[in-house]
């Protein structure tokens, strides 16, 4: 039996071609990419899109970072919420398309209040699906345990069922006391690059 598959790419000529690949005939179906970025990029969806950007902050550095983050987004054009921990709401959760959280390294972890409000979170179960999320942390020294604190906030959002994002080799964005301009454009990249999968 002849078995037909078909394959989506991406190629600058409006081509469609037929390759026989004995014993199987495989359809290669290749559409313009201009086309493409075309359909991805759309101004209106994107003021309809909200990210909330959530965060624990003591001293200062996180905020920074939650704010550079903020700002990321906004210049891909998303609609940003950007709230303090203590002033969130699991509905601030349910209605945000994406969730950026962060807070500082407490012992390698989450802080005790971010780790209270994720174990709450359960009454939601289920509304976190498919929501697009990613993380950020801060620590008073380069051992301080930002990689497991990232595992901690990142842990809680496969738990929920949401499609985790980050820089390219990296597991989200990491602070060493005071943010500096390299660690503030990196939380930027993040904003963006969240912001630019909510465009498909």
């Amino acid at each position: 039996m002849e078995v037909i598959k078909s394959f989506v790419t991406i190629a600058p000529p409006e081509i469609v071609t037929i390759k026989k690949a004995a014993p199987e005939y495989i359809r290669l179906i290749i559409f313009s990419s201009r086309r493409r970025k075309k359909q991805l990029y759309n101004p209106d969806l994107m003021l309809s899109v909200m990210i909330l950007i959530l965060y624990d902050s003591c001293t200062g550095n996180t905020q920074a970072m939650a704010e550079a983050i903020a700002q990321g987004a906004r210049e891909a054009g998303a609609k940003v919420f950007l709230k303090v921990l203590d002033d969130a709401t699991f509905d601030d959760l349910i209605k945000a398309d994406a969730i950026i959280w962060g807070c500082p390294t407490y012992f390698g972890m989450m802080t005790a209040k971010m780790k209270k409000f994720v174990d709450h979170s359960n009454d939601i179960w289920g509304e976190l699906d498919t929501k697009i999320g990613a993380a950020f942390t801060s620590s008073g020294g380069i051992s301080g345990g930002n990689e497991t604190a990232l595992f901690s906030l990142i842990q809680a959002m496969l738990i929920h069922g949401m499609l985790v994002t980050s820089l390219p080799g990296r597991y989200g964005v990491v602070a060493i006391g005071k943010p500096d301009t390299k660690t503030l454009e990196n939380c930027a990249k993040l904003g963006r690059r969240v912001a630019s999968l909510l465009r498909t």
